[in-house]
C-alpha cells in the first residue's frame, strides 16, 4: 500500500485471493459540502458486512472509496495514524460532523423554506431533511422534526399537513406525495 499525491493505493496483489472483494463495486464519498458522512460510512459498512470484507482490509477500501478532493488530502495525510478502520470512521465523522456541522443542519431543519420553484418535490425536500436529522446528536424526536419540517412549507401544505394530525415521518412522506400529485 502506497500515499502519494492524496491518493491511496491498494496492491492489487492483496485483492486477488479475494474473489467477492474483486466484484466489490465500492461506494464513491464525492463532496463533503452535500454528503453526509454518517450515511456515507453506514452504507460502506453495510457493504462490507453482505460482502464479508476482512478487517484488514476496511480501512484501504475506504480509503479508495474517498474522491471528495478535501477529504482525500486530508486522509492522504493523516492515513497511517488511523491504524485500524474504527480510528478512521471516528477521525472522519469529527472532521466533517462537527458541533458546527450539526448545529448548522439544526438551524436549517427549523428555518429552511420549501422551494415550488426549485427542482425537488415536497416529499423528496422532506426527505432530505430527515436524512440529515438521522445524524445529529443528539438526535431529535421524530415529533419535534415533523413539526419543524411542516413549517418549510407554503401555508396550505402545512394546512394538510396539521389537519392530517400526522404521527410519523412515514405519513408526512405519503401525504406529501398525495399532495404533489394533486398540484
Amino acid at each position: 500500500m502506497k500515499v502519494s499525491d492524496n491518493h491511496v493505493n491498494v496492491n492489487p496483489g492483496l485483492l486477488a485471493g479475494c474473489s467477492s472483494l474483486n466484484e466489490l463495486t465500492l461506494l464513491i464519498y464525492s463532496d463533503h459540502t452535500t454528503q453526509v458522512i454518517g450515511n456515507f460510512l453506514k452504507d460502506l459498512h453495510l457493504c462490507f458486512d453482505l460482502k464479508g470484507v476482512a478487517e484488514r482490509m476496511k480501512l484501504p477500501l475506504a480509503a479508495r472509496a474517498v474522491q471528495d478532493p478535501f477529504t482525500k488530502a486530508w486522509l492522504s495525510a493523516e492515513y497511517y495514524k488511523f491504524g485500524t478502520y474504527e480510528n478512521f470512521r471516528t477521525q472522519v465523522t469529527q472532521l466533517l460532523w462537527n458541533d458546527q456541522k450539526q448545529s448548522s443542519i439544526r438551524c436549517k431543519i427549523f428555518q429552511d423554506i420549501f422551494d415550488r420553484n426549485g427542482q425537488e418535490t415536497l416529499a423528496a425536500h422532506y426527505l432530505r431533511y430527515v436524512n440529515l436529522a438521522t445524524n445529529l446528536y443528539p438526535p431529535l424526536s421524530e415529533y419535534d422534526l415533523l413539526r419543524a419540517l411542516t413549517a418549510h412549507y407554503p401555508y396550505e401544505v402545512q394546512k394538510c399537513m396539521i389537519s392530517a394530525n400526522l404521527k410519523s415521518n412515514q405519513e408526512a412522506l405519503t401525504l406529501l406525495g398525495k399532495l404533489q400529485v394533486m398540484d
